[in-house]
């Protein structure tokens, strides 16, 4: 497993265009203590890893007086929430794979149910302006000094920062913590949230790709996590993701291993210094 990060999508994107597991604790949960800030509000630390079971023993080792606390429960058939909104931004090959990933836990016995539309583009928006505002007011002063050091895009995203004002991340906040709530009411009865990891293919080296389904679950603070979910048609991975209750994390743990049962795990990466044979 990698201890990995993410703010806007840094776990479950890589996780997700990788064909392996990527889990985001609940806001909080795991400390940042140590790490170099972006964006306070939004950090969480996590893990990639290959399975779900191994993300349990990632949060047992990270939380260590919560164990007792995250014992496995996957026997349950889960209810689960689709956000089927989310795959009108999707490429046809993210919503092919998407639905018969519903479908297989349908037929295995989940209980579906349709999501209200989840306002998405606004979470994103209220994410990239306290991102940007937080990010700029904690780099800002090093730019100046040590620019050189921060990568292109990094730099321009906090430069871009220096616009943002101060009403405006209030207003952010004030209205994260609306969509939180509302999030967190509409997932009541369910286990879950379903619904794509990233809505395309794995891109090419210049770009990490396209957070726009993971970073509104960084704004709100729920655990999250991707699971393979299949392949393209030129055979690059893809995955589901799964958004919990904040602070449930063994219980989205639980839902993701039966989900994972049913899905199967995908064809593992192969070990350091091994060739995959076909």
């Amino acid at each position: 497993m990698a201890i990995a990060t993410q703010t806007g999508g840094s776990i479950l994107r890589p996780a997700a265009y990788t064909g392996v597991d990527g889990f985001k604790p609940s806001f909080g949960l795991v400390p940042t203590r140590g790490l170099v800030p972006l964006a306070p509000s939004l950090d969480h630390v996590g893990v990639i890893a290959r399975s779900v079971a191994d993300c349990r023993l990632f949060l047992r080792a990270a939380k260590p007086r919560t164990a007792l606390n995250i014992a496995s429960d996957a026997s349950r058939n889960p209810k689960l929430l689709i956000g089927w909104d989310a795959l009108r931004q999707c490429t046809p090959e993210v919503r092919h794979n998407f639905v018969r990933a519903v479908e297989t836990l349908r037929a295995a016995g989940a209980d579906l149910r349709d999501a209200e539309p989840l306002r998405l583009d606004v979470m994103l928006a209220a994410h990239r302006i306290i991102m940007q505002a937080e990010a700029t007011a904690l780099h800002d002063r090093q730019l100046e000094t040590h620019g050189f050091s921060y990568r292109p895009l990094i730099r321009a995203f906090i430069e871009s920062g220096r616009s943002v004002p101060a009403s405006g991340y209030v207003q952010a906040l004030c209205l994260a913590e609306t969509l939180r709530h509302d999030l967190t009411l509409e997932l009541a009865p369910y286990d879950a949230l379903l619904l794509p990891s990233v809505p395309d293919e794995p891109p090419a080296i210049e770009t990490t790709g396209d957070a726009s389904l993971l970073s509104p679950f960084s704004l709100a603070g729920t655990p999250t996590i991707t699971l393979p979910s299949g392949v393209t048609k030129s055979q690059l991975p893809l995955g589901i993701q799964l958004v919990g209750h904040p602070g449930r994390d063994d219980a989205l743990l639980s839902t993701a291993e039966w989900c994972e049962d049913h899905l199967g795990r995908g064809l593992p990466p192969p070990r350091i210094g091994e060739s995959r044979r076909q």
